[in-house]
């Protein structure tokens, strides 16, 4: 994250509903409506065991219920986020901490995708990761952007007066 965002722009171990105990490991700061921050907050605590014994599972008996086991297990993540981080019309990112299980649940495990977007938790991967902190930099060069457009203006203004008076001069 911190090859992408600048530190005022993403804090660590953070309260982001207001008044709460809960601390996500990393939220990233984004800007909202009246220049108040939004955050996002991006957890990553996610259990692996249960998708290890799928992988490792040798009977379809045995994949089925290591199956089941892993789709609990992720809705109960998604639960947990959801209770603790995320605020009205606001969402929140579950990171995954490999490809190959981002791939099998969206392969594999259709109810827990809807489950994940009816909670508004998306779950993210590292290269989806990647992609999502691009997009939030450009919303923040963008912002950037448009809080200096007035004075860019003003500057151009007195640029063109400058250029008329060159022009003058030179005729």
């Amino acid at each position: 994250m911190e090859q992408l965002l600048r530190p005022e722009q993403y804090e660590t171990e953070c309260m982001v509903i207001p008044g709460s105990s809960k601390r996500v490991e990393y939220a990233v700061k984004m800007p909202g409506k009246n220049r108040q921050t939004v955050y996002l907050p991006i957890d990553s605590k996610f259990p692996l065991e249960n998708y290890n014994r799928l992988m490792s599972a040798d009977t379809a008996q045995e994949k089925a219920r290591a199956h089941a086991q892993f789709v609990q297990d992720v809705k109960r993540h998604i639960r947990a986020i959801a209770s603790k981080y995320i605020l009205p019309q606001e969402f929140a990112c579950m990171f995954l901490p490999a490809e190959a299980v981002f791939s099998y649940i969206y392969a594999s495990c259709d109810e827990v995708v809807r489950y994940s977007y009816e909670e508004k938790v998306y779950m993210v991967s590292p290269t989806t990761l990647m992609a999502y902190l691009t997009a939030i930099r450009a919303i923040y060069l963008g912002v950037q952007r448009n809080e200096h457009v007035e004075q860019i203006q003003q500057e151009l203004k007195h640029l063109q007066v400058e250029f008329e008076r060159f022009h003058k001069r030179y005729q």
